[in-house]
């Protein structure tokens, strides 16, 4: 039910049988299915401190309406990449890509992303002035992970499911590298 990326790690949805399923996919398909994702991004999104670090993305995708959350759950200086930035990331929407893409289009690639890291690269040098993207780090996957999901169970008498799973320890791991990083070069 709830379709993942090949590279995308984490939660995914599954019914136990055939009611539920057609019930739950109802709910996906009308978009009352809540997602949360975590995401190691290159680079400072374009957010503002005063909307609480949060933005909505709406940017078509593939010509259909798409939209995203993004808050910024911190940012941490990085030697290479300029910054890293740890954001929790939701889709409006149902798009294939979606919150990668998204992503790129901000001039922010995901950790890893060596499909959009390009779109990224066009991103900023579209901006003017915007530093030029390093190249990209495919080793250790990519750095998108599902962590979230809400949806109304498919007996009503049950009321709302939330699930919540703990993020992969790679993301930590880049998080405290990059602080090291940061520390001995002295940014």
């Amino acid at each position: 039910l709830h379709r993942l990326d090949v590279p995308v790690s984490g939660l995914c949805l599954v019914a136990k049988t055939r009611s539920a399923a057609v019930e739950l996919g109802r709910q996906f398909a009308a978009r009352e299915v809540a997602k949360v994702y975590h995401a190691l991004l290159v680079g400072r999104p374009p957010v503002d401190q005063a909307c609480g670090g949060r933005l909505e993305i709406r940017a078509p995708l593939q010509g259909q309406p798409a939209a995203s959350t993004l808050e910024v759950l911190s940012v941490t200086p990085h030697a290479q990449w300029g910054h890293l930035s740890w954001v929790r990331m939701s889709p409006l929407t149902g798009r294939t890509h979606q919150l990668r893409l998204h992503a790129a289009g901000l001039g922010c690639p995901i950790v890893g992303d060596d499909l959009y890291w390009g779109h990224a690269a066009a991103a900023r040098r579209s901006r003017g002035g915007a530093e030029a993207l390093p190249p990209v780090r495919a080793s250790g996957g990519l750095f998108l992970q599902s962590c979230g999901v809400a949806f109304a169970h498919p007996d009503p008498r049950r009321g709302l499911v939330q699930v919540m799973v703990g993020e992969a320890p790679k993301f930590g791991a880049l998080r405290a590298r990059a602080r090291s990083g940061a520390q001995y070069h002295g940014l």
